[in-house]
């Protein structure tokens, strides 16, 4: 038999009826001190139930605010468990780490997050009604520079990144309606920045591009991509081809990325002297490589283009889409990236059909993510658009995505949630 013989009891069971024995000290006293003042029976017997109720409703409210703590702690440790399993699930479809850190941050106002939602409106031909985000978008994006590093940060007083200055350029490309493919300029970026920090940020760049090469790099900023991104920055304000060609050894570094074994001649992400564990051969590799020595003019063995083809073949599944190696499961982001390999290396691309099914089997109500079954992020979104375009430029007579309804409100839903009317500040974006 349970006992009540404590008032952690009450607090706990405060509807058992034997929780009123344990008011009967405190209760005696009361109704023997409005005896001594003369009220009646009725008078005393109601003080003394009001007294009962005030009780029991504090104990009730206690026992809620208690397990709505514990619920609480539940759902954090719950949300927790679900955040490394999907971080192991990313990382087993070889998703690059920079943005399995992203994912956490996507849901708040970061420069790549404004980025990826301002280029999925450019796609869905949003880019006028993005304009009018200007006075909430430059002074974000402003705050979030690194003086000190000469580069842009994710978020303001945060450190700069060739990445996050990319997309702090995407972001500022957007606001004019300029697609990825296009230049910012330097002349456009000085009206923004100010020449000083506009021509700072296109020599931090090169600078690091250079130390890259040279393997004079701190830390993991050291793999091809890291090099795109620099590159990327350099040319968005000179608009200068030969700005990544200045760097000395860039040939050496690209034939030792080339890797030649008994399973044939691929791409990995960083040189042999500088390899770590995750940076085994992978169709990430070979297409920032392959875009790379094409924008900078540089001549890769022909055994290492026809190494990398035979490698995406490997890399495709047999349902639609590509995974990051061969036999791995597809994902939304190398299902993109194989699409354009096949169009760089000029070979049949496949059937953008069963690429079509892929990427619906990834959407959610929220957007697509990287797979079936994880979290929509804008990345991945932007990354599925481009995939369903590409179908949709094989087969024109098909409605257009950005007229969908379930596209438009897309873009309804991002730009509302863009930035905070009452305080004009950049908030959480929805698809993060």
């Amino acid at each position: 038999m349970t006992h009540l013989d404590n008032w952690e009891d009450l607090i706990e069971r405060p509807s058992d009826p034997r929780s009123f024995m344990l008011l009967a000290p405190l209760l005696a006293p009361l109704a023997a001190t409005l005896r001594q003042f003369e009220f009646d029976l009725f008078t005393t017997f109601a003080v003394c139930f009001l007294a009962t109720a005030v009780i029991h409703i504090g104990s009730n409210a206690l026992r809620i605010a208690r397990r709505g703590r514990l619920s609480a702690a539940l759902r954090s440790r719950y949300q927790q468990s679900l955040d490394l399993n999907e971080v192991n699930a990313l990382r087993q479809l070889r998703v690059h780490e920079t943005l399995i850190r992203m994912r956490r941050a996507w849901a708040q106002p970061t420069v790549d997050a404004m980025y990826y939602n301002a280029e999925i409106l450019l796609l869905l031909e949003r880019g006028q009604e993005l304009r009018r985000k200007e006075d909430v978008f430059v002074p974000f994006v402003l705050e979030s520079f690194d003086k000190m590093r000469g580069l842009f940060g994710s978020r303001p007083r945060a450190t700069g990144t060739p990445f996050d200055t990319l997309c702090a350029l995407g972001v500022l490309k957007s606001l004019y309606g300029i697609r990825c493919s296009t230049p910012l300029g330097l002349q456009r970026a000085a009206e923004i920045l100010g020449w000083r920090d506009a021509d700072r940020v296109a020599a931090s760049a090169v600078d690091l591009a250079g130390r890259i090469v040279n393997g004079t790099t701190r830390g993991h900023g050291h793999t091809v991509i890291d090099l795109y991104t620099c590159w990327g920055v350099a040319w968005n304000l000179q608009h200068d081809a030969d700005a990544l060609e200045q760097c000395q050894g860039l040939g050496a570094y690209f034939n030792a990325l080339v890797v030649r074994d008994k399973n044939g001649t691929t791409i990995r992400l960083s040189p042999e002297s500088r390899l770590s564990p995750d940076d085994e051969p992978c169709l990430s590799a070979a297409y920032f490589a392959l875009k790379l020595a094409k924008y900078a003019r540089i001549d890769l063995p022909q055994d290492a283009y026809e190494g990398v083809a035979h490698f995406l073949e490997g890399c495709r599944a047999l349902g639609g889409g590509f995974g990051a190696t061969p036999g791995a499961p597809p994902n939304v982001l190398h299902t993109r990236m194989g699409l354009e390999l096949c169009e760089l290396l000029r070979r049949p691309v496949p059937t953008l059909r069963d690429q079509k099914a892929f990427t619906e089997r990834c959407r959610t109500p929220a957007g697509y993510a990287f797979a079936p079954h994880l979290t929509p992020n804008a990345y991945a979104t932007r990354c599925a658009i481009q995939i369903l375009y590409r179908h949709a430029d094989q087969h024109p007579s098909q409605r257009p995505l950005c007229d969908t309804p379930r596209f438009a409100g897309l873009a309804d839903v991002i730009l509302e949630r863009f930035f905070d009317p009452d305080t004009g500040r950049a908030v959480g974006v929805p698809i993060g």
